[in-house]
C-alpha cells in the first residue's frame, strides 16, 4: 500500500511534540511492514523540502496558513497518481482533503482543540481555527475517525461525530525506560512541549508549596516550545532558580535517564489527548500527579499509579505530591502499579491497530 499522512509538523520540527513522534513511529513501521510513507507537512528554516529520513519520504511546504493550500496543489499535481489510501493527523484544523480527492481516507486525532485555539492564538485566528474545526461535523461526520483514549472517543461524540465512526487506539511508548536509582533528595519532573495550554505556570504554584513542606525537592521541566521564556521569566520573579531546572531540549537518553532516577511525574495541562510522558514515567517506575482532564483520567491510574485533582487545584495538587514524597511505602506501591501498567503500550500495537483501520477502509472503498 501507498500512504500519505498529512501532519502540521514532523519529527524534525523545533516544536515537535507528542503528535509528531506518533506520526513518524507510524510511518517508520509502516515502511518496515513493506508499505510506502509519503509523509507532507509544513516547512521549517534549515530542513530540506524533501528528504528521504529512516525509510519515510518527507514533503515540506508552507507555512501556518499556507500549508493547506500546498496540500491541495500537491496532491493534484505530485500525490493523486500515487498513493491508494489517506491519514489526515488534525492538529486542529482539517486538511480538508474530503473536496478535492476521492481516495479511501481516515482521520487521526489526539484531541479537540476548542478551548486551546484560544491559549494559543490572537482571538481574531483563534475564531477561524475554531470553526475550521467545528466543520468536521459536517464534512467529516461519516469518516473513519482513530483517537487515542476512551476519553477522547467520548468527547468526539459530544464534539458531534459518529460513535461507530470511531476506532480506540492506545499510543505506545519506547523501549529502555526502568528505574534507575532514585535521587537522594525528592525530584520532581515534567516533559512536554512548552505551549501556554500545557500551564507550566500551574505546576511552578503548586511546586512552591510543595517547597514549603520539602524544602529539599527539586523540580526539572523538560521540553521545548513557544512558552518557555514566559516559564524562564516566572521561575526568576519567584526566585525559584535553585530549585527549578528548564532544559529545553534534550536527547531521549538523558530523558530516560532523568525519568528514571525522578520520585514524582506531574503534568499540569489543561487538554491532553492521551498521556504519552504520563506511561513513560510509570515505565520508569514514576507515579503521576495530574489535573483530571481529557485523556489523562484514562492514562492515570487515580489511586493506583498516581492522582488525578481537579483543574486548577493547585494546593489540593501539591497535596498529593508531598503525600508522594513524604510516604516511601507509598511511592514503591504505587511504582510497581505503575510498571505493570506501562506494558502493555507499545508501538507495534499502535501501528498495527492503524494498518487493520486503513486496509479495512482501502478494501470498503475499492
Amino acid at each position: 500500500m501507498r500512504f500519505l499522512i498529512l501532519n502540521f509538523r514532523d519529527i524534525k520540527h523545533p516544536h515537535a511534540g507528542g503528535s509528531e513522534r506518533n506520526g513518524h513511529i507510524l510511518s517508520k513501521q509502516l515502511v518496515e511492514k513493506g508499505h510506502e510513507v509519503t509523509f507532507f507537512c509544513s516547512a521549517y528554516s534549515g530542513l530540506k523540502s524533501e528528504e528521504i529520513f529512516e525509510g519515510v519520504k518527507y514533503i515540506r511546504k508552507g507555512n501556518l496558513y499556507t500549508v493547506y493550500l500546498w496540500c491541495f496543489w500537491l496532491y493534484l499535481f505530485k500525490f493523486r497518481k500515487k498513493i491508494d489510501c489517506i491519514l489526515e493527523g488534525i492538529n486542529g484544523i482539517p486538511w480538508f482533503t474530503i473536496f478535492y480527492s476521492r481516495k479511501p481516507r481516515a482521520l487521526l486525532l489526539h484531541h479537540v482543540h476548542q478551548k486551546v485555539f484560544f491559549y494559543q492564538l490572537p482571538w481574531y485566528v483563534a475564531i477561524f481555527a475554531s470553526l475550521a474545526e467545528k466543520s468536521l461535523i459536517l464534512f467529516y461526520r461519516w469518516t473513519t475517525v482513530l483517537t487515542v483514549s476512551p476519553q477522547m472517543v467520548n468527547e468526539l461524540v459530544r464534539f458531534g461525530l459518529l460513535r461507530k465512526n470511531i476506532n480506540l487506539v492506545y499510543n505506545g511508548i519506547d523501549e529502555g525506560f526502568k528505574v534507575l536509582n532514585k535521587q537522594k533528595t525528592p525530584l520532581l519532573v515534567s516533559v512536554g512541549r512548552v505551549r501556554a495550554y500545557k500551564r507550566l505556570d500551574l505546576l511552578i504554584n503548586a511546586f512552591e508549596k510543595v517547597l514549603v513542606e520539602i524544602p529539599t525537592s527539586k523540580l526539572i521541566i523538560i521540553g521545548a516550545g513557544d512558552d518557555l521564556e514566559n516559564i524562564r521569566e516566572l521561575v526568576k520573579e519567584k526566585n525559584l532558580e535553585a530549585s527549578i531546572n528548564l532544559t529545553g531540549f534534550i536527547s531521549d537518553e538523558e530523558k530516560k535517564k532523568i525519568l528514571g532516577e525522578s520520585w514524582v511525574y506531574c503534568i499540569t495541562s489543561s487538554e491532553e489527548g492521551w498521556g504519552i510522558g504520563v506511561i513513560e514515567a510509570n515505565a520508569s517506575g514514576c507515579p503521576t500527579v495530574a489535573f483530571s482532564v481529557g485523556g489523562l483520567k484514562d492514562s492515570v491510574k487515580d489511586g493506583s499509579t498516581g492522582y488525578l485533582v481537579p483543574f486548577g487545584d493547585v494546593s489540593l495538587f501539591s497535596s498529593k505530591v508531598v503525600s508522594l514524597l513524604k510516604d516511601a511505602k507509598l511511592r514503591s506501591k504505587m511504582s510497581k502499579e505503575c510498571i505493570n501498567w506501562s506494558k502493555q503500550f507499545t508501538w507495534l500495537n499502535w501501528t498495527n491497530k492503524i494498518e487493520e483501520v486503513l486496509l479495512e477502509e482501502y478494501k470498503r472503498k475499492n
